[in-house]
C-alpha cells in the first residue's frame, strides 16, 4: 500500500502539535510541583536521586529541533513512494514519546509531592508497550524494504 505524501504531512502536523501540548501541559504543572523531582528510577520504581523540576524541560527542547530537522528535510527531500511508511511511522514515534514524557512528568511529580514512593514497573513497560510496538515495525518494515 502505497501511503500519500500529504499524509506523511499531517502526522508531521500532529507530531508538533503533541511536542506543543506537551510544552503546554509542563508549562501548566510545572509551576505548582516541587522543587525536586526524581531524576532516576530504580529497577524497582522508586527514586534513586532527584533534581530540579526543571529538567522536564529537557525533553521538549531535544525535541523540537529534532522536529525541525525532520521538517526540514521532508520538505527539501519529500521521502520516494516506497520510503514513506518509515517515514511516517518515525512521526508516529514522536507522538508517542510526546505523550509517555507528559504522562512520565506527571508520575515524578507525584512522587516528588510524595503522593507515592514509586511508580510500578509494569506500569512503566506497560505504558510504554505502544511505542515498543511502533518502533519494532518500523525497523520490520525498514529492514523487509532494504531486503
Amino acid at each position: 500500500m502505497l501511503i500519500p505524501l500529504w499524509l506523511v504531512w499531517v502526522v508531521y502536523g500532529l507530531a508538533v502539535a503533541s511536542v506543543v501540548l506537551l510544552a503546554w501541559h509542563l508549562a501548566r504543572v510545572l509551576p505548582s510541583a516541587p522543587s525536586r523531582i526524581p531524576l532516576h528510577l530504580g529497577i524497582d520504581g522508586r527514586p534513586g536521586s532527584y533534581g530540579p523540576k526543571g529538567v522536564l524541560w529537557l525533553a521538549p527542547a531535544i525535541i523540537v529541533p529534532v522536529l525541525a530537522v525532520l521538517g526540514l528535510t521532508l520538505a527539501a527531500a519529500p521521502p520516494g513512494e516506497y520510503d514513506r511508511a518509515p517515514v511516517l511511522l518515525a512521526m508516529v514515534i514522536v507522538v508517542e514519546i510526546a505523550s509517555l514524557l507528559a504522562w512520565a512528568a506527571d508520575r515524578l511529580i507525584e512522587v516528588g509531592r510524595k503522593m507515592t514512593h514509586r511508580i510500578a514497573p509494569t506500569r512503566i513497560l506497560v505504558t510504554m508497550l505502544p511505542l515498543l510496538a511502533t518502533v519494532a515495525l518500523n525497523i520490520l518494515i525498514s529492514v523487509s524494504r532494504g531486503a
